[in-house]
């Protein structure tokens, strides 16, 4: 009985150590902003357009682990602090504190600087928090790709890192994924490779894509560019590939929800 009860110390022990750390960006991840398109000026204060189904994501993340959501932006400091701040309010995605909603300093946008701040950031927070995981959640507009793969190669031997891509613009996309990163366009895939990964377990993760399915499925799409969305309709998704063992959640539903996509992405799947 005691060596039952020291093993389940041990294990316990082990789990608490067990950090992850959530790095998400904001725009065209969870915010619908279009920054390649011709309203991104007009996109940049709206503070209720989110990609449908992040922050439910987020909060099953944040349910099943000692979690700490970290939001890193290209987006300027103060100009933008208030209207980011009000779409993680609105949205109700978890926060960890107003120190981890972090954007670009004004300094540096006039004077440049040597480090990105993207990559300058997510190294402070990996030196901070010291995760046993590290879930990299950005877009393929702008340089998501290439900052997180020179956060892979930096840390990858020290730290387990999972890099997924929102697949938001074909033509205008600016790099491939390498690869080790997912691109996605719902974040059923993202629960899916977590689940891989013991990051979610079945339960929740069956639930949870039950549940986006349903809801992808049953989207209609229209030009309405100030509501929730999972696909708006300036999304060119055309290199979105599914790639994804999916035997956890084969059922009628998943052959419509990929359906969906299919048509949507111009793809077969």
């Amino acid at each position: 009985m005691k060596i039952f009860l020291l093993l389940a110390l041990f294990i316990s022990s082990i789990s608490c150590l067990a950090n992850t750390l959530v790095v998400s960006d904001i725009d065209d991840t969870i915010k619908i902003s279009n920054v390649k398109g011709p309203g991104k000026l007009s996109n940049a204060f709206r503070t209720n357009v989110i990609f449908k189904g992040m922050a439910k994501l987020y909060k099953e993340i944040s349910s099943n682990t000692n979690t700490t959501f970290a939001y890193v932006s290209n987006a300027p400091r103060g100009i933008m602090t208030g209207a980011h701040q009000r779409i993680l309010d609105n949205g109700k995605f978890p926060q960890s504190g107003s120190e981890y909603l972090i954007l670009r300093k004004k300094r540096d946008i006039i004077f440049g600087s040597n480090i990105p701040h993207k990559i300058k950031a997510i190294r402070n927070l990996v030196k901070t928090i010291q995760p046993t995981n590290l879930i990299l959640i950005g877009d393929n507009g702008e340089s998501d790709i290439e900052y997180y793969n020179q956060i892979e190669k930096e840390y990858s031997n020290k730290i387990n890192i999972y890099q997924f891509i929102r697949v938001a613009y074909y033509k205008k996309a600016k790099l491939k994924l390498h690869q080790t990163q997912f691109g996605f366009v719902s974040p059923i895939k993202i629960a899916l490779v977590l689940n891989e990964n013991n990051l979610l377990n079945n339960e929740q993760t069956k639930k949870f894509s039950q549940m986006i399915m349903s809801e992808v499925v049953n989207e209609v799409e229209d030009n309405q560019s100030n509501t929730p969305k999972y696909f708006p309709q300036w999304i060119k998704c055309n290199s979105f590939k599914w790639n994804i063992n999916d035997s956890l959640i084969k059922s009628n539903l998943l052959v419509q929800f990929l359906n969906k996509i299919e048509n949507r992405c111009n793809i077969n799947i």
